[in-house]
């Protein structure tokens, strides 16, 4: 069986010339400035392609210049594969030169374990969520059993958030019954007093939150993606929403949708993830308070959601 395999985001339909033939190849540049060179392998393992510019015109200079490296903790054997890809000279990458080249690829130490003749056979390994170690840190894997446990003891609401959309609207905290005549809405007094107390103690953070929406907790942590991570503060809230913000450009960067299934893994005293249905979030607490987090979070879940945590 032989497949043909394509992007068609990179793909270019060859009309017919003048004389009513076609080219045979095209010579328009089509595709992402990142993907020219074979560098897949370095963005898996480290969460960033090696050549990335302020622009395309950047990234190619750096491709063209060879101008990569690799961050800390990578690890060596792929370290030894990409190097040996990552060549100028397309004649000198390992796999070229016919059947002999693809089999010294074949042979590489990265693929050790790798049946290639029965391949197109076997079942594809599950993806399980993975923070790669930092140096003098251990590697962290999602504990899969604690995910399957919460998804086959909530039911089925194909993971559904009932704060999710429509979040003015959804507001639980206003008390449509206590509408005044102008058409305004009351929220009760002991809220109410909250809220002014935020006000006082939480200025700076009121444009990310709802009108009647209090801080349950916040702090400084770590988002992190692969080997590398970005400082942002995390909020969280009684909605219950989570949130992460650049506090340099006090811009909100994401919030981390909420329903029955999200599940809070504590891995160690500084990192904790989040999995959602959707994806799974990796954190780093520079404080080392990852239990305080992950307690808070479930503690919202069950007043939220009840059921098995």
């Amino acid at each position: 069986m032989h497949i043909k395999v394509t992007d068609f985001g990179t793909a270019k339909i060859l009309g017919k010339n003048v004389d009513g033939e076609t080219d045979d190849r095209a010579n328009s540049f089509v595709g992402t400035a990142e993907y020219v060179s074979p560098e897949l392998l370095k963005e898996k393992a480290a969460c960033r392609p090696p050549f990335k510019g302020g622009n395309e015109y950047m990234t190619f200079q750096k491709i063209v210049h060879l101008d990569y490296n690799f961050p800390e903790g990578f690890p060596p054997v792929a370290k030894d594969l990409v190097k040996k890809l990552l060549v100028l000279n397309p004649a000198e990458r390992l796999g070229a030169g016919g059947k002999a080249g693809v089999q010294q690829l074949k042979s590489h130490p990265f693929f050790d374990g790798v049946q290639w003749d029965t391949l197109w056979q076997q079942t594809a390994p599950r993806l399980l969520p993975y923070l790669p170690p930092k140096p003098h840190e251990e590697e962290l894997r999602a504990d899969t059993s604690i995910y399957e446990k919460k998804i086959s003891s909530v039911s089925v609401d194909n993971g559904n958030s009932p704060v999710t959309s429509g979040l003015e609207a959804r507001d639980p905290f206003r008390l449509e019954s206590w509408a005044s005549t102008d058409g305004s809405e009351k929220i009760d007094p002991v809220r109410a007093g909250k809220l002014e107390e935020q006000k006082r103690t939480s200025a700076q953070w009121l444009p990310f939150l709802l009108r009647s929406e209090l801080i349950l907790r916040t702090g400084p942590i770590n988002k992190r993606k692969g080997f590398f991570s970005k400082r942002r503060l995390l909020i969280l809230t009684d909605f219950p929403r989570l949130i992460y913000v650049d506090q340099e450009k006090m811009t909100q960067k994401g919030e981390i949708y909420w329903s029955s299934r999200m599940v809070v893994e504590l891995k160690n005293k500084k990192h904790f993830f989040v999995h959602t249905p959707r994806k799974t979030y990796y954190f780093e607490d520079p404080n080392g308070t990852a239990s305080d987090w992950v307690n808070k979070i479930n503690a919202v879940l069950i007043e939220n959601y009840g059921g098995m945590l």
